[in-house]
């Protein structure tokens, strides 16, 4: 990623356009028609901002919304809800794992809306009252 490209909103942030490659990549999930209805070029915001890692390293990362808007958007309030919604990430897919549910064998979203509903009252059971499950 080059930060110098598209236009300067802060020293935090850019605005830049993607272009659609001309041909649609091999390994690409949609179909012909979906590829040909995605728009030709789309302009996004990069908001760079400092963290620090599970080990306690330094890093840096770019969130890429469409939300332009700098003024309504803020930057950093933008960066700590991703940094928010990534550690409910987290610890959902830890609590999955936990209870061997990392693949729902459901066919509708309201079965998926259970079975999650199922688990996590299964999840606090266990955790909160030492509950031995063979």
């Amino acid at each position: 990623m080059d930060w110098r490209k598209g236009q300067k909103v802060s020293p935090i942030e850019r605005i830049v356009t993607w272009e659609k490659p001309s041909t649609q990549p091999e390994k690409s999930d949609l179909s012909s028609e979906q590829w040909d209805n995605l728009p030709s070029e789309m302009k996004l915001r990069y908001i760079r901002v400092g963290f620090e890692d599970r080990s306690g390293l330094k890093r840096t990362l770019v969130v890429v919304t469409t939300l332009l808007d700098h003024v309504r958007y803020d930057a950093v309030e933008l960066a700590d809800l991703y940094a928010k919604r990534w550690e409910i990430e987290v610890k959902l897919r830890d609590v999955k794992t936990t209870m061997g549910l990392e693949k729902f064998a459901v066919k509708t979203p309201e079965m998926a809306h259970k079975t999650l509903g199922m688990m996590m009252l299964a999840y606090n059971l266990i955790v909160n009252f030492q509950i031995n499950v063979v």
